[in-house]
Parts: structure tokens; C-alpha cells; sequence
């Protein structure tokens, strides 16, 4: 799932997966540029959605990501989302549970990615 993104949305020249120690202390996977979105090396989180809440596909995230943007894979299209923005929701308090559909129309940051 990594790398099946990572080659096909990243700048090759920019491509850096992460070592298992950075998976684990600071959450990212892949670094790279989006081709034809930015000049700018981001950092992703990757993880699958295999958490299930209210039996609904969910992923779990965490403050101390280094991550730059969590990445979510649906059947036609990948969603980038910024984790800044989620962190700031979560610090206001008033949620603690942040579905797909309110992220992506609440945050400014958010790309769609066709498969």
C-alpha cells in the first residue's frame, strides 16, 4: 500500500520510506514531493483503516506524528489530509472522534487523488 502510493503520486527523486524506528516514534512512512500538486517534501502516514468504530472503517492517529498529512485509501481515490488541521481540531476539544466525511468538509487542506 506504501510504495503502491508512493510511486504513483510521489516525485521519484524524492522518495523516502521511513525505518521501522520512525514508523514506530514519530508515525510517517514515506517522504516525498506530490508530482504535479507541490515542490514540497511532505511526510505521510499510511497505515491501513483497520480500526473498526461503530462498525465503520476507522484509523487511529496520534498528537506526536510527525506526519505531515494522513493518507486514506478508498476504492477509487486516495484522500490526503492535513495533520495539522486535525490536531487543531482535536485541541479545541469539542471532538474527540472525526469522521472521513466531516474532514474532508470542515479542513482546507485536502486533496483527492483518483486511482
Amino acid at each position: 500500500m506504501i510504495k503502491k502510493f508512493a510511486e504513483k503520486y510521489l516525485e521519484k527523486n524524492s522518495i523516502k520510506y521511513a525505518n521501522k524506528t520512525q514508523i514506530k516514534n514519530e508515525c510517517w512512512h514515506v517522504e516525498g514531493i506530490i508530482r504535479n500538486r507541490s515542490n514540497e517534501i511532505l511526510k505521510f502516514d499510511i497505515r491501513n483503516m483497520d480500526t473498526k468504530y461503530k462498525r465503520k472503517p476507522a484509523k487511529a492517529g496520534y498528537s506526536f506524528s510527525k506526519a505531515d498529512k494522513m493518507v486514506f485509501e478508498l476504492k477509487k481515490e486516495w484522500i490526503l489530509i492535513d495533520m495539522l488541521e486535525i490536531q487543531d481540531l482535536l485541541k479545541k476539544g469539542t471532538l474527540t472522534v472525526l469522521s472521513l466525511d466531516n474532514l474532508i468538509n470542515e479542513l482546507n487542506w485536502n486533496i483527492i487523488l483518483p486511482k
